[in-house]
């Protein structure tokens, strides 16, 4: 469906299973359009350009978060791929709400809803769950983007039902 379809899509990953793997195969289902993913610095420079080097074999770019936002909004809008990590906890302060995740309110990222709020692509909420023996398992659930209501309403209400699926 991703790979006939013109809108790009927001892959919203999550620390479970091999989450590397998972980036790694995130443009095989965009039909090879362009997919980024966006990447913390690790505190170890060599880490890092590891990671760059890992995630570039697919033909990704790796986007620091700084303004992360703005560049994944433009790639999704013309077609490509995004793979954030959302759950990770953020300051308030940063533009992040509290959402209820396995009954604690957590503050997280609203930038993946955000980002298809605002484009209309896909969201998907995905992860890689290890089955043995170097095997892993894909897991994606597209998440329903719901319409008529502020982008900021829609990317709160898009935030929860991601944590409610990954509980």
């Amino acid at each position: 469906e991703l790979r006939g379809s013109p809108r790009g899509a927001v892959f919203a990953c999550c620390h479970l299973g091999n989450w590397e793997f998972l980036n790694l195969c995130c443009p095989f289902f965009t039909g090879g359009r362009p997919t980024s993913v966006v990447m913390r610095p690790p505190p170890y420079p060599f880490v890092g350009r590891l990671l760059m080097w890992y995630r570039g074999r697919t033909g990704q770019r790796v986007l620091h978060r700084t303004r992360a936002v703005l560049r994944s909004y433009a790639l999704v809008r013309d077609g490509g791929g995004i793979a954030m990590v959302f759950d990770v906890s953020v300051p308030p302060q940063s533009g992040a709400e509290a959402v209820d995740f396995l009954g604690v309110p957590t503050y997280t990222t609203l930038a993946p809803a955000h980002i298809a709020a605002l484009t209309g692509a896909s969201l998907l909420l995905c992860y890689a769950l290890p089955l043995g023996k170097q095997r892993y398992r894909l897991a994606m659930e597209r998440i329903e983007v719901p319409r008529g209501e502020t982008v900021r309403e829609t990317s709160l209400a898009l935030t929860r039902k991601l944590s409610l699926a990954l509980e």
